[in-house]
C-alpha cells in the first residue's frame, strides 16, 4: 500500500467514524452540525428520529386513529453525499 493510498483509507476512516458518531448523537437526541446534516445517511437518521417523535407524541396525545392515519413527516430522501 503506498502512502497515498494509506492516506485515503485513513481519511475514509475517519469520516466513517464521524458519520457514526452523528447518527449515535441524534439517536440519543442530540443535534449535529450542519456539516454532518448533509451527509444522507445522517439526514435520514433524522427523519426517521423525528417522524418516530411526531408519532409517539400524536398517540400520547389520545388520539383515537391506527398510526396508519397518523401524521408522519416525509423522509428527505436525496442523496447529498
Amino acid at each position: 500500500m503506498t502512502p497515498e493510498e494509506r492516506r485515503e483509507l485513513d481519511n475514509n476512516l475517519v469520516m466513517a467514524e464521524a458519520i457514526i458518531e452523528a447518527i449515535r448523537t441524534v439517536i440519543d437526541g442530540g443535534e449535529v452540525s450542519d456539516f454532518m446534516e448533509s451527509f444522507s445517511s445522517v439526514r435520514g437518521v433524522i427523519d426517521l428520529v423525528a417522524g418516530r417523535d411526531s408519532l409517539r407524541e400524536y398517540l400520547e396525545s389520545g388520539a383515537e386513529t391506527t398510526p396508519q392515519e397518523a401524521p408522519v413527516q416525509p423522509m428527505n430522501t436525496g442523496d447529498n453525499h
